[in-house]
């Protein structure tokens, strides 16, 4: 249970988790959807590993 915490916090700890399964070998080829570009780029940095993603704006 994560208790009280933000929305990034909130997106952070459910991809924390597929990367888990990534890790774990159980998931094959993981497709992340999120409106952050902030999320993407601090997994990009705290996994070291590169992930293709576009740009939509908000409409």
């Amino acid at each position: 249970m994560l208790g009280c915490c933000s929305i990034m916090q909130a997106k952070l700890w459910a991809i924390h988790g597929l990367h888990l399964i990534w890790d774990k070998g159980l998931g094959g080829r993981i497709y992340v959807k999120s409106n952050s570009t902030l999320v993407v780029k601090i997994m990009m940095h705290q996994y070291n590993t590169r992930i293709g993603y576009d740009t939509y704006p908000i409409q």
